[in-house]
């Protein structure tokens, strides 16, 4: 049972991280020519974006929960589990951002959940 806690936690983890990123997208600096000086003050601007370190930093928990989780489950068991993760960015999306969801994405978001339950179920 801890397992799918863990799964859960990384899922949780990754959805969280993109809404982070999304939320951020106005902050990026991306340089306008590629000079060594425009592309350098770019990366000191995005690498101190709190958006980014928070996205960094949720990344690490998510790696650490999926380190657990492989070593609980098979590959072909535990990472099936991930395709959840474009459901809830997708609801999530649609839902925070007011982002279009298509009746083929709607359709395709049942099928990962079919799929996902289908291969949980070895």
């Amino acid at each position: 049972m801890k397992g799918y806690l863990f799964i859960a936690g990384t899922i949780f983890c990754n959805v969280l991280g993109q809404m982070v990123l999304k939320f951020g997208e106005n902050t990026f600096y991306f340089p306008k020519k590629f000079t060594f000086q425009e592309v350098g003050k770019s990366m000191v601007h995005n690498f101190t974006n709190w958006h980014i370190i928070l996205f960094l930093f949720i990344s690490l928990i998510a790696v650490c929960f999926w380190v657990l989780v492989i070593q609980r489950f098979t590959l072909s068991v535990a990472y099936p589990f991930l395709s959840l993760n474009f459901v809830l960015v997708a609801l999530l999306s649609w839902w925070l951002f007011n982002e279009h969801l298509s009746i083929p994405a709607i359709i395709g978001i049942v099928f990962i959940v079919a799929g996902t339950i289908f291969l949980g179920l070895r």
